[in-house]
């Protein structure tokens, strides 16, 4: 998945002419299970599955990608959600709540809620 920025797309046909310009292989996947992208913008990303390990080896333009000090120790993180040690975070700046699973169910509560 790519994201493109609004301004530079105005259009549906925007979108569809950057996303021509970008390439998935594939031809790695078979040999040493690996994927590489090149970006819209020209930035190459590859990916290598890694079967011993959780996450996959990563480089963007032949930089490796340190996973395991990505987004402060979350899986994810962006300005709305972060989802961390089994919990994930949903807020706007105004309102919010967490979901995390309690006896291997799900638990939703909201942000000013959340005593664990």
């Amino acid at each position: 998945m790519e994201v493109l920025e609004g301004a530079g797309h105005p259009d549906l046909n925007a979108v569809l002419a950057s996303l021509k310009t970008a390439d998935l292989e594939t031809q790695g996947l078979k040999k040493n299970k690996t994927l590489t992208y090149q970006s819209t913008l020209g930035e190459k990303l590859e990916m290598t599955y890694r079967p011993d390990r959780l996450k996959a080896y990563g480089r963007i333009d032949g930089t490796p990608l340190d996973f395991e000090n990505w987004a402060g120790g979350a899986v994810y993180e962006s300005p709305y959600l972060r989802v961390k040690d089994g919990v994930m975070d949903v807020e706007d700046g105004t309102e919010g709540y967490w979901v995390f699973f309690r006896d291997g169910q799900p638990v939703y509560e909201l942000l000013n809620e959340k005593n664990d």
